[in-house]
């Protein structure tokens, strides 16, 4: 897959190409990585680049659900175990949950 084929694709057609192993999860987010490194110095939407999660969850089986191996960024604040919830408020930066559930 080429950067036009993905972003000719919405996340549910994606979600249907890995399950379908016409593409690899691994190979999105590549193609998403590479697309925010050219686009990030210019428009800086991304403030929490979490590379090394996404690929420690790609090492073990994909787990199940509808959008299963497609990578996407979360425009709200959400909770991950071992990071910050900084939403614009310093302190907030000292609350870090070691686990989610």
């Amino acid at each position: 897959m080429d950067f036009k084929d993905y972003v000719a694709c919405d996340a549910t057609r994606l979600a249907e190409l890995v399950a379908r192993r016409e593409v690899g999860a691994h190979e999105l987010l590549e193609l998403a990585l590479t697309h925010l490194r050219r686009t990030q110095p210019r428009i800086n939407a991304v403030c929490r680049l979490m590379e090394a999660e996404a690929r420690a969850q790609l090492a073990a089986p994909l787990p199940a659900g509808p959008f299963a191996g497609v990578p996407f960024p979360q425009a709200i604040q959400v909770l991950h175990a071992g990071h910050g919830a900084h939403i614009g408020v310093l302190l907030e930066e000292q609350l870090v949950p070691d686990a989610l559930g």
